[in-house]
């Protein structure tokens, strides 16, 4: 089982920024289906990157490396919070605190739902560790089903240029109980998959949603925040 890294970056290093917005633009340029991006982000096509509006200082951003130390997936939040990307749509936090703002999220390859469950569950575990209580997300009509799924709340809405924009908010004090309902639901529930096919299986409930310790590493380029693996998968449709 091949290991990946998940870690912050370190976007002060020239080499990880040029590495982050590369990836990041690979991932997004052959989106069609949400033109507005191509708004809201600063894009340099020339030189194959992107970059959010939103000051680096201000920023966090987590991410996975895979076996060879690629970076191939990653989340970024705005903590700073004195200017908000989705300001561009006219929303507004409601209330101050400690709070933030998802920016962008992307993958470089296709990955399972539950692989994806596991990046965004340590990602807000992470942020709720370091005292942050309220999560703020935009988002596109089809992703919606997906963050509603893990307890995300509509409190705004708004159309531009013929495109739908919804303002999402995520209370991280209760996130334990959804993440238990996701993983329930993630997989069938009489089935599990093993090598060389499938058997009959009774599903149990994932034990008590509590966070064990993360062991740090600190390396001179970046902060690794978790040195547990994360399993590979196959690519899901």
């Amino acid at each position: 089982m091949s290991a990946f890294r998940f870690e912050e970056l370190n976007l002060a290093d020239q080499e990880i920024r040029r590495e982050y917005e590369s990836t990041f633009h690979d991932c997004f340029v052959q989106v069609t289906s949400n033109r507005l991006i191509h708004q809201l982000w600063v894009w340099d096509y020339a030189a194959g990157r992107v970059a959010v509006r939103i000051p680096y200082d201000q920023q966090i951003v987590l991410g996975v490396r895979d076996s060879v130390g690629r970076l191939d997936t990653a989340m970024a939040f705005n903590v700073g919070m004195q200017e908000l990307q989705s300001a561009a749509f006219a929303f507004a936090v409601p209330h101050a605190g400690r709070s933030f703002e998802i920016l962008t999220f992307f993958s470089r390859s296709d990955r399972t739902l539950k692989m994806k469950l596991a990046f965004w569950r340590r990602c807000l575990e992470e942020m709720q560790a370091r005292g942050y209580r309220d999560g703020y997300a935009t988002t596109a009509r089809r992703p919606l089903a997906s963050y509603r799924r893990l307890g995300w709340r509509v409190i705004d809405e708004t159309s531009l240029a013929g495109e739908q924009r919804y303002f999402l908010h995520y209370d991280l004090a209760l996130s334990g109980a959804r993440w238990l309902a996701a993983e329930w639901h993630s997989a069938p529930p009489n089935r599990v998959k093993i090598r060389g096919g499938r058997i009959p299986s009774v599903r149990k409930l994932p034990a008590c949603p509590t966070t064990p310790a993360i062991p740090l590493q600190i390396s001179a380029h970046n902060r690794a925040i978790c040195s547990e693996p994360i399993p590979p998968s196959r690519s899901s449709a």
